[in-house]
């Protein structure tokens, strides 16, 4: 389904749920209409304020209906005018994403051949190294992420919190500032100790990362695509 059929198929959904809520609160207005005739005025005030809620919660609820709405079209018409598609592997066509090398990084020993998970492979050198989605798209970056780096030179029973920086700045336009916390360590028998820091970027776009520790250093770009 392309952009437009999907701003469509959303718009359809709108109308049919501001529909849904005249149904429901067109019973209401009818029997109003029946109760007011035959209740004192304090009884009436006490049902007027109650269908004023009930109305009051219906059109807040109609309102953030219209806001996403304009939202999903706004961005619709955003990715048209500036031709975001995908590469067929995920990335955005203008993100130059750090793809599989060839040949293969393979780890030292006692690291496997391949990264945990399907669609990954490891990108660096002994020195330093991590593992990368095939795609080039790493959607989970926008939400908050473990980060995980590998080093041969990484002993945990020496250092729990690896003096690992890691930094990142948006290719494609200006961003705020990336929050990336302390690292630290982990263990998985599938893929040995590991060092890892907490990233959340603060919106979409192509990002280029650069991590260092003891002197090597290793950038990658990624694509994180609007969820």
């Amino acid at each position: 389904m392309d952009v437009q059929e999907q701003v469509e198929d959303d718009w359809t959904l709108e109308r049919e749920y501001r529909f849904s809520v005249f149904v429901i609160l067109e019973p209401f207005a009818s029997a109003w209409c029946i109760l007011v005739n035959d209740m004192r005025a304090k009884e009436r005030i006490q049902v007027a304020t109650r269908l004023l809620y009930i109305l009051t919660v219906a059109v807040a609820l109609l309102a953030t209906a219209c806001s996403s709405a304009s939202a999903l079209v706004a961005g619709s018409e955003k990715a048209r005018a500036s031709g975001e598609t995908g590469t067929g592997n995920g990335a955005h066509l203008e993100c130059p994403a750090t793809q599989p090398p060839d040949p293969a990084f393979v780890p030292p020993s006692p690291w496997p051949a391949q990264p945990p998970g399907e669609d990954r492979f490891w990108f660096g050198q002994a020195g330093l190294w991590t593992a990368l989605p095939s795609s080039g798209s790493w959607a989970q970056l926008a939400r908050g992420e473990k980060f995980w780096w590998w080093s041969e030179e990484f002993d945990v029973s020496k250092d729990e919190t690896p003096d690992l920086e890691i930094t990142a700045r948006r290719l494609d336009g200006p961003a705020p500032a990336v929050r990336v916390t302390e690292a630290t360590n982990g263990y998985h028998e599938s893929f040995n100790w590991a060092m890892l820091a907490g990233v959340h970027l603060p919106e979409p776009g192509c990002w280029e990362f650069t991590g260092q520790y003891q002197g090597h250093q290793l950038s990658l770009k990624v694509w994180v695509p609007l969820e």
